[in-house]
């Protein structure tokens, strides 16, 4: 899903980053499968990087302020649609990231 024009350019501009980083993760996948045809040890021994740049980048969309209704609209639909996977809100943690991002510094006030 491209970021809906409604959605403040810093949260396009997270989701950007991390749509580039899960691509870069998931094309690698596929290589470090020893029963894949396009294994490939190297990659094997490289992923962890991607993953760790993956990790870091979702963690930083998850957490990213919501400045608006559709800021939450669109990266919700983001985070649960990616792919036709839930896989981006995939634990506890993530899913506290992702709903305390709806609060405001004011909120944090009372």
């Amino acid at each position: 899903m491209a970021p809906d024009q409604s959605a403040s350019p810093a949260l396009a501009k997270a989701i950007a980053g991390h749509r580039i980083a899960y691509r870069a993760y998931d094309r690698l996948i596929p290589r470090t499968d020893p029963y894949d045809p396009r294994f490939i040890p190297a990659t094997a021994r490289r992923i962890g990087k991607y993953q760790r740049r993956e990790a870091g980048r979702r963690k930083q969309l998850l957490s990213h302020p919501v400045a608006s209704l559709a800021d939450g609209r669109v990266k919700a639909e983001y985070l649960l649609g990616y792919g036709g996977d839930s896989y981006l809100v995939g634990d506890e943690e993530d899913l506290v990231l992702f709903l305390r991002a709806f609060i405001t510094a004011d909120a944090d006030d009372r």
